[in-house]
């Protein structure tokens, strides 16, 4: 799957990563801290984006990336607190996942990958999203279950999969 093109981040090593980062948010989730949940929901991506990267980057500006994406995961995920209690528990997961998925995919473009389209952009926002819609489709009857910690961590980790393999596409095509 993952070809010799040489490409910003390198994708077998941040894939490898990313079940880590699911195991930290089970237990962080399991321990009942939905706080550090907000927090280590974006830091944990944006860590395996930094710990993937091929070329030499300062640890300032890996350490700012990955302080910026639970700020922007934090705000996406407030959008859901702004819609009336019925809409939440549908739409509003669903619209921050999208603002999310667009807001960090700005964030990626400005650090590591500036050669990112417009194309991308849809793309992330469009995986991201269904990984959501399904998701709340599933669980829309049984809010208390969809948060469950072990369904709330399978979540995460598909949309983070959504998340980079939208940037593996565009990376791909982009060196083809």
């Amino acid at each position: 799957m993952f070809h010799s093109i040489m490409t910003v981040i390198n994708y077998p090593r941040h894939f490898a990563f990313l079940p880590f980062g699911a195991l930290a948010v089970f237990v962080v989730l399991r321990l009942h801290n939905e706080s550090i949940f907000l927090i280590s929901n974006g830091f944990l991506h944006a860590a395996a984006v930094v710990c993937a990267l091929r070329g030499a980057a300062t640890w300032l500006r890996r350490a700012l990336f990955a302080a910026i994406a639970p700020i922007l995961s934090f705000a996406a995920l407030r959008v859901v607190s702004l819609l009336p209690a019925a809409a939440a528990q549908f739409i509003g997961f669903c619209l921050a996942s999208m603002i999310g998925a667009a807001s960090y995919w700005f964030l990626v473009r400005a650090f590591w990958i500036r050669k990112l389209t417009f194309i991308s952009l849809l793309s992330a926002v469009g995986l991201c999203s269904a990984v959501t819609l399904v998701w709340a489709l599933t669980f829309r009857h049984s809010l208390f279950f969809a948060i469950q910690p072990l369904i709330l961590t399978i979540h995460t980790l598909c949309w983070w999969l959504a998340f980079s393999f939208s940037l593996y596409l565009s990376e791909r095509a982009s060196s083809a």
